[in-house]
């Protein structure tokens, strides 16, 4: 899948009020595994958004559930001046379920992008 990331100009950045952090609007491939009510992991992947510092939107067709655990995996695709992918990880929880739309719903979590998993 070809990541949606656009290379034109400044990245668009929504910072509503009620928001801590600068959300930058990227649609690029994620991964992601949720612990379910039971304690199981399941694993899954979607869409990126839009991401800050400390969270991340993903749309997905999965059936999340606010307050489970997570770690995301995002892709962020070669750019001209990064000749490569760069993947990095975060952990969390899911704060937020948006419905569906489209066929796809949507989860907000809370994470924390750990520096060391960085990898060009």
């Amino acid at each position: 899948m070809q990541p949606l990331l656009k290379e034109i100009g400044p990245p668009d950045v929504v910072t509503p009020a009620n928001r801590k952090q600068q959300r930058y609007v990227i649609a690029t491939k994620a991964w992601f595994s949720w612990q379910t009510k039971d304690g199981r992991w399941l694993e899954g992947e979607g869409i990126t958004k839009n991401i800050s510092a400390d969270g991340i939107f993903v749309l997905t067709n999965l059936p999340l559930t606010a307050g489970a655990s997570i770690v995301v995996i995002v892709e962020m695709p070669a750019l001209k001046l990064i000749p490569r992918p760069i993947k990095f990880c975060g952990f969390g929880k899911i704060v937020r379920i948006e419905p569906e739309v489209g066929g796809l719903c949507g989860f907000a979590a809370a994470v924390i992008f750990d520096d060391e998993s960085v990898t060009a």
